[in-house]
């Protein structure tokens, strides 16, 4: 997924609790520290792991939109995939 946005020229970033380096195709995407402050800039936002430590009420309130894969989250903004 992170590969066909970046050929597509957007700007990604990840947040994951439990991986501190992620590459795509040989290049390090930077890592997210605060996933709430993470998600009030961003413009969409995919959730692919659904860990334990993720608050779903607040995942389905960020400011901007999200795609969850996994089914979980509940908002306005919310798509599920």
């Amino acid at each position: 997924m992170a590969a066909g946005l970046l050929a597509a020229g957007a700007e990604v970033s990840y947040h994951d609790p439990y991986i501190a380096e992620f590459t795509v195709g040989g290049r390090s995407l930077p890592r997210a520290e605060n996933l709430q402050e993470a998600m009030a800039e961003a413009d969409v936002a995919i959730l692919l792991q659904d860990h334990a430590c993720y608050a779903r009420e607040a995942l389905g309130q960020a400011r901007c939109a999200l795609l969850d894969t996994r089914g979980k989250a509940v908002g306005s903004r919310v798509t599920l995939l």
